[in-house]
């Protein structure tokens, strides 16, 4: 989606061993590559070599940059990589952000109280996209002695939040944008209790502050536990001035003409012109603003671009390609039991796994929940298998595309759910998946939006194949509520069609029969419930082929990657519009229940 490549700066610090030249890898004078250490970097006892460009040519140069595109990702999040210099560079330039804002008075230690609450901080320093490097003054807000009497809730915007976005700016046709507020906590009004921080050691060696300053602090700083409380709390005042109503979710706002997505100092908005001007100027005359962006541009993890159609594409492919494998030592049997250092590569690799699956390859999150249940008495076997699907998902698609719909009116949810039970497995707990999409139709050819999915294991032990599917039902239609609930009302699915592959289910689901295990009955009432309340349309059953939602309970590769296509195109690839369906006062195909035109099935 996005081709270009950002480029860091040019020279590449080498910080691994296994790249240092041996004495069979000697080159010529006029290939060599030059290596230069700062003395700065041999103050702070990096002996890592600055690898410099003397010859274009070179093959050591040619080697060089195979092995920095190799630690790219390296780069821009290990601060070892940088250079003396730039880490004055950068903690001036933040520490001169702290003065210009007016956030401390610097006070001596001698003057404070004995009760007083001074913190300490630490400076956390990250390279950013462009290739400079940020440092950040951060407070440890875990040893404020105030913390358990503040509150520090606030809403967070989810990859759902961003999927719902995505399609609805697709359906109204509407141009999507994203813009950051520069140091938002700052602009939050004075602090309202009396907290000293301690300036870290860095601006002391660096700086020359003195020994014993400390800063009494008048503003809310990044790192303060209450910070993304007063921040929510005051962009919800800047947005209730604009007449946006929250949804009850509290992280998307919206109006007839304009929908924006919080993300703490970062927003997502897609409007009508006229309406997304008026916004970015109320917005930017009340708080600072940093970076505008539209169209194009990295947004929580995830590529987004919009064409000239208004079809959104979401992309994660550039971090599923560089997931990397679990590291564990290959002589090893396969029961042998893995190290310490074995299972820290483990849960690396696992939590990058459970970030795809959250994001973009639905499969994922699948093998995520499975693996996760290995990581006490993890076996060498355990790794290899997760090294396995790992293989297996890099060469899945981490795309999600939201087309522009022909039709204005709205989609209906489908909710496809799913239960993997084995009656003779040690865990008595089923595995349960499902999916949501927004579709505007019901053939194979109609367009449909993924808006959320999950993987997990039941809530309470499953006796029987129909208990582990009524509780993959009802968890499905819990999220489906949840998308709702974040939907502005306008924009809310006209029907709610529940998808199940079990027959026996399908059956006792719209009947009105007590079942006679009493475990069943409180999964099927929260459905029965919805019939009446006319909040869920019908239950559907579809044939095994049929069932989307398959990959999130089943190690299945081939529907793995038929559910990746049909998040990729998008299309349903299956027609539903056939599949048997019951209500609370009907029986039939799908298309009769809802009464569409039998030529075109659409909505």
């Amino acid at each position: 989606v996005r081709k270009e490549f950002i480029q860091p700066p040019e020279r590449f610090l080498d910080d691994s061993e296994d790249d240092e030249p041996s004495a069979n890898d000697q080159t010529s004078g006029e290939d060599q590559v030059s290596t230069t250490v700062t003395s700065s970097e041999q103050e702070e006892g990096q002996t890592s070599p600055r690898v410099t460009r003397s010859m274009t040519s070179s093959k050591s140069f040619e080697s060089a940059c195979s092995s920095f595109f190799f630690t790219s990702k390296e780069f821009y999040f290990n601060s070892k990589l940088a250079s003396g210099d730039e880490k004055v560079d950068a903690l001036a330039q933040e520490y001169d952000s702290w003065v210009k804002n007016k956030v401390f008075s610097p006070v001596t230690s001698s003057s404070l109280q004995d009760d007083a609450n001074v913190i300490p901080s630490i400076v956390i320093y990250r390279w950013k996209q462009s290739g400079k490097l940020k440092a950040r003054i951060c407070p440890r807000g875990d040893l404020d002695a105030d913390k358990s009497s503040l509150r520090v809730d606030a809403p967070t915007a989810t990859p759902m939040h961003l999927r719902l976005l995505s399609s609805m700016a697709s359906r109204k046709k509407w141009e999507i944008r994203s813009c950051d507020v520069s140091t938002a906590f700052l602009q939050t009004g004075p602090l309202e209790r009396n907290i000293f921080i301690q300036p870290p050691r860095e601006l002391v060696q660096y700086l020359g502050l003195a020994e014993d300053e400390i800063w009494h602090t008048k503003v809310t700083v990044y790192g303060l536990v209450e910070g993304p409380f007063k921040w929510a709390k005051h962009l919800e005042y800047i947005l209730a001035k604009m007449e946006l109503t929250p949804t009850l979710g509290q992280v998307i706002f919206w109006s007839k003409d304009i929908v924006v997505l919080r993300q703490v100092d970062d927003l997502l908005y897609a409007g009508t012109e006229e309406a997304m001007a008026k916004f970015e100027h109320w917005i930017g005359s009340k708080v600072q603003m940093g970076k505008w962006s539209r169209r194009q541009f990295a947004f929580n993890g995830m590529d987004v671009n919009q064409l000239d159609d208004f079809t959104v594409i979401l992309s994660q492919n550039a971090f599923v390609r560089q997931l990397q494998e679990a590291r564990f030592d290959k002589a090893k049997t396969p029961l042998e039991t893995a190290a310490p250092e074995e299972k820290t590569s483990f849960l690396s690799a696992l939590g990058k796994l459970i970030w795809i699956g959250q994001n973009s390859i639905p499969y994922a999150s699948y093998v995520a929940s499975l693996f996760a249940r290995k990581t006490s008495g993890l076996l060498i076997s355990d790794i290899i298998g997760l090294n396995k699907e790992i293989r297996f998902i890099k060469t899945l698609s981490g795309v999600l595309t939201f087309e522009s719909p022909s039709s204005s009116e709205p989609p209906c949810s489908l909710i496809f759910s799913d239960a993997s039970h084995k009656l003779k497995s040690v865990e008595p707990r089923a595995q349960v998946g499902g999916i949501i999409f927004h579709s505007f139709g019901l053939t194979s050819s109609s367009i449909a939006h993924p808006i959320t999915w999950f993987s997990k294991l039941t809530r309470r032990v499953a006796r029987s194949t129909t208990s582990a599917e009524s509780q993959a039902g009802a968890e499905a239609f819990d999220y489906a509520v949840g998308v709702e609930n974040n939907v502005p009302h306008e924009m809310v699915p006209c029907s709610k069609l529940l998808i199940i592959d079990s027959k026996d289910s399908f059956r006792i689901m719209s009947s009105s029969k007590i079942p006679a295990e009493q475990q069943l009955l409180k999964d099927l009432q929260a459905i029965r419930e919805a019939f009446e309340e006319g909040s869920l349309t019908a239950v559907v059953w579809a044939k095994a082929e049929l069932q989307l939602a398959d990959s999130l309970t089943k190690l299945t590769h081939n529907n793995a990657k038929t559910l990746c296509q049909v998040l990729e195109e998008p299309t349903l690839k299956k027609d539903l519009s056939q599949c048997q369906a019951r209500t609370n006062k009907k029986v039939g195909s799908v298309s009769s229940i809802l009464e569409l035109p039998e030529s075109s099935r659409e909505f």
